[in-house]
């Protein structure tokens, strides 16, 4: 799979707010990711739709594997979902259960392996910079 490139400002994820700082809701973004990350049927409804919707933040996160996508997928899941940067949802990730952190891993996993097929199934254009 050849990784792809768009410059920064074209990121979805970006437009919406996963690499922001500060935050005045900080406890009901945490909850947030909690809950979606802890629902294995809301994340995986929610990843796809992000994927389908952030098709050049997906592009960009999920055609570079020197980065944890499984990472990014939830990340952006939950900026998708509730408009969680990215540093809240990794403090939300801390507070899952370790059975809670696997499951979500394979649903990321999961929709990983899917977009993957979708790319090498399809001749669909991308543009590369």
């Amino acid at each position: 799979m050849k990784r792809i490139f768009y410059p920064f400002y074209l990121w979805e994820d970006y437009q919406n707010g996963l690499y922001s700082t500060k935050v005045d809701n900080h406890d009901y973004l945490i909850s947030k990711s909690i809950e979606l990350l802890s629902n294995a049927d809301l994340f995986n409804e929610i990843g796809l739709q992000m994927i389908k919707e952030w098709k050049i933040s997906a592009a960009i996160n999920l055609t570079n594997l020197e980065q944890n996508r499984k990472s990014w997928l939830g990340q952006a899941s939950c900026c998708f979902y509730a408009k969680c940067p990215e540093f809240i949802t990794c403090e939300a990730w801390m507070m899952l259960t370790d059975r809670q952190r696997k499951i979500a891993n394979n649903i990321a996993n999961k929709i990983i392996k899917d977009y993957e097929r979708t790319i090498n199934n399809t001749k669909q254009i991308l543009l590369e910079l």
